[in-house]
């Protein structure tokens, strides 16, 4: 569904992403994994338009989105949950969920009422403000709003950050639950056991290039792989 080729970014001067390429289907999860400061961050954010590509072509079904807006590469249907979340917290939970919401061309599009059932704890806190809730409750807020938009693709930026092991499980049947719907699903993830659980193929970025791709499992069994570049 999405195809990112010889990607090069720069951070001001530094030179960030040295030519990455993969691939990333429909009804699956491709997880990124890597050290802090290999440029998983850099990526999701050349992906989503918010930092230029110097060079590179990132291509969702024959349209090209390098070069494009943000706003534009959403209309493409790529929508995005970002690191540290960034709720609307003088919104309620309600107001957070409806305001880019866009009408899907599925059958079965996102709804409110189809959020609330994925998240019932945001139900029941609709009126409740964005900074009302809890890390856990945030985060579920955040993925309901990016569905909201009906996308093709979800990109989602460290969705365990800060959480408590119960919320990172919680996360993880949700990215199930979205891939068995058929939704493209980039996951950018520091957590090895989540990412590897819900992963149907991984790739290893490190100084700004991917240095391995694979299954989860081919991953379990290369030790030195995951010692190398992970610190696993």
């Amino acid at each position: 569904m999405i195809t990112v080729q010889n990607l090069h970014t720069y951070r001001g001067l530094s030179y960030v992403l040295q030519g990455v390429g993969l691939t990333a289907e429909g009804a699956s999860c491709t997880t990124i994994l890597g050290r802090n400061g290999m440029g998983k961050t850099t990526l999701v954010e050349t992906v989503m338009g918010l930092l230029p590509a110097r060079e590179g072509s990132i291509d969702l079904d024959g349209n090209e989105l390098a070069g494009k807006s943000p706003y534009q590469i959403a209309r493409q249907g790529v929508a995005l949950v970002p690191q540290g979340r960034r709720v609307f917290s003088s919104l309620t939970v309600e107001e957070n969920l409806t305001l880019g919401a866009r009408r899907g061309g599925s059958a079965n599009p996102w709804t409110l009422e189809r959020v609330y059932d994925l998240f019932p704890n945001l139900s029941r806190r609709r009126r409740n403000r964005g900074s009302d809730l809890s890390g856990g409750e945030q985060q579920m807020l955040v993925i309901g709003r990016a569905v909201m938009t009906n996308p093709r693709v979800l990109v989602m930026d460290e969705p365990s950050e800060g959480l408590a092991p119960v919320i990172v499980d919680l996360v993880g049947t949700v990215i199930d639950q979205l891939r068995q719907q058929g939704l493209c699903v980039l996951l950018v993830e520091q957590n090895y056991g989540l990412a590897v659980d819900v992963a149907d193929k991984i790739y290893i970025l490190s100084g700004g290039q991917i240095v391995w791709d694979g299954t989860s499992r081919e991953l379990e069994q290369s030790p030195d792989v995951r010692h190398e570049h992970l610190g696993v």
